[in-house]
C-alpha cells in the first residue's frame, strides 16, 4: 500500500493506492528460462490438456536464488508421465516412476498443484490430493538435503515437458482466489 497526502485547490486529499496482482491470471509456459517463483510461499499450479496414455510429460525444475540455469542438472525436479495410469518421479528422491496414491482423474482440462513444504511435496489434480511425498520416505539421505533449500525459481524443461500449457501462483489456505487492484481517494476536511 502507498499512502500520501496532497494539498491543492480542493483541500487536502489522502491518496491510498493498493497494488495487488490477480491470482487468477495464467501465464503461458515458456521452456528453458528461469522464472521467478517462490515455491516456499505459494503452490505452483500447472494447466494441462494431456490425456492418460498420451505419454506426454510435465517436467518442472526447482532452483534457488543463487543457482543459474545450468546449475540444477535435474537435481530438484518434479515429473508427471501421462501413461495409463499416470505416474510421477521426484528427482533425487524416487528411484523409479511412482504410482499416485489416488489415481488421477484426468479430464484433459486439468490443473495440477505442487506444494513444497519443509518435509515433502503435496500434489493435487483439480483440487483433489493424488500424492503426498515425504522427502524422508526415501532411504537416500540426499533427497532431504537436496530439497532442504528455498526454491525461488522454476524452469519448464523443453526436452521432456510437452504437457505444461500454462502456470500460475496457487492459493494457500485462507486466501481467496480473486483479488482486484484498486485505488481509493479520500478528501480530508
Amino acid at each position: 500500500a502507498v499512502v500520501s497526502t496532497q494539498s491543492g485547490h480542493y483541500g487536502r486529499v489522502l491518496h491510498i493506492k493498493l497494488i495487488v496482482h490477480l491470482l487468477t491470471d495464467w501465464t503461458d509456459v515458456t521452456h528453458d528460462i528461469l522464472i521467478d517463483f517462490d515455491l516456499e510461499t505459494h503452490p505452483l499450479e500447472i494447466r494441462t490438456d494431456s490425456a492418460a496414455g498420451s505419454n506426454d510429460r510435465i517436467l518442472v525444475l526447482f532452483y534457488t536464488a543463487a543457482e543459474e540455469i545450468d546449475d540444477n542438472s535435474y537435481d530438484r525436479a518434479f515429473d508427471v508421465y501421462f501413461s495409463n495410469p499416470p505416474q510421477y518421479y521426484i528427482y533425487s528422491c524416487t528411484s523409479n516412476w511412482q504410482t499416485f496414491t489416488t489415481t488421477p482423474s484426468i479430464t484433459q482440462d486439468d490443473t495440477w498443484s505442487i506444494t513444497k513444504t519443509d518435509t515433502g511435496l503435496t500434489i493435487q489434480l483439480n483440487g483433489d490430493g493424488v500424492a503426498n511425498y515425504l522427502f524422508s520416505s526415501y532411504s537416500y539421505s540426499g533427497c532431504v538435503d537436496t530439497y532442504n533449500v528455498e526454491v525461488t525459481r522454476i524452469k519448464f524443461d523443453s526436452d521432456y515437458d510437452d504437457a505444461s500449457e500454462q502456470y500460475r501462483e496457487g492459493t494457500t489456505t485462507g486466501q481467496s482466489r480473486l483479488r482486484v487492484p484498486f485505488a481509493v481517494l479520500i478528501r480530508a476536511i
